[in-house]
Order: structure tokens, then sequence, then C-alpha cells
């Protein structure tokens, strides 16, 4: 029975798809954006993306790409990134509650992301940062 309902929304998703035009999906897409945006601190996937704006998942990241020209989890980590830049110049946050606070509940992942994004650890980003 789940397997018949998977399928099942996946036709409807192809079907409202193909009657769309280009302007409800950018449209759609720049709500999808927005979302991001305003929810960065909570567990965002492309499921649950697809799931609150009623595209597929695949079609979703697709259209997503050719409107912004990067992946959702890429955008999602680049602003989450973006934010805690601007904690660690900007306040005395412990890295601990930056990390939770942008949507990262483990701390060590958090620096990995961090470092991979910036060449820095969080600490390194800020010492470096408070000292200019």
């Amino acid at each position: 029975m789940d397997e018949w309902k998977t399928q099942l929304m996946h036709r409807c998703w192809e079907m409202a798809e193909s009657l769309g035009s280009d302007h409800s999906a950018a449209s759609g897409i720049e709500a999808i954006r927005r979302y991001i945006e305003q929810h960065y601190k909570k567990d965002i996937s492309l499921t649950t993306l697809s799931e609150i704006f009623h595209f597929s998942p695949r079609y979703l990241a697709k259209i997503f790409k050719e409107q912004f020209h990067t992946t959702i989890i890429t955008y999602l980590t680049d602003l989450r990134i973006d934010k805690a830049k601007s904690l660690l110049i900007h306040s005395n946050i412990p890295i601990s509650e930056i990390a939770g606070s942008i949507g990262y509940e483990d701390e060590n992942y958090f620096g990995k992301v961090f470092k991979k994004q910036t060449g820095l650890s969080p600490m390194q980003f800020r010492k470096q940062y408070k000292n200019k």
C-alpha cells in the first residue's frame, strides 16, 4: 500500500510539473529560497522541501540549480556559514552555541564544514578577525 501511495504521489507531481508554466516554477523556487533563508536553523532536506512545496525532489533540485546555479544543500550550507562568520566576528558567543543557533547540532561537524568552506577552524577565524 505504501508503494502504491508513493507511486501515486510521484505521478501527481509529474502531472502538476508538466502542466505548470515556467513562471509558476520560478516563483515556486523563489518561495523555496525564501523558506530556506527564514528556516536555515532547522533540519532542511530536499525531501522536506518537496513535501512542503509539492514538487518532486528531482524536479525541485533541477529547477533550483537552474535558477540559482547551486544546489539546495550548498545554498543552505553557504547561508549557515555566512551567519556563523558574522556571529564569530561580532559576538563572543561560544562556538558550540553558534553551531546550534545556525542548525548544526554537532559542534565537531560544524567545525569540519566551516573549515572546508573557509580554510580556517571557527576559533582561528574568530581570532584572525578579532585581531584586525
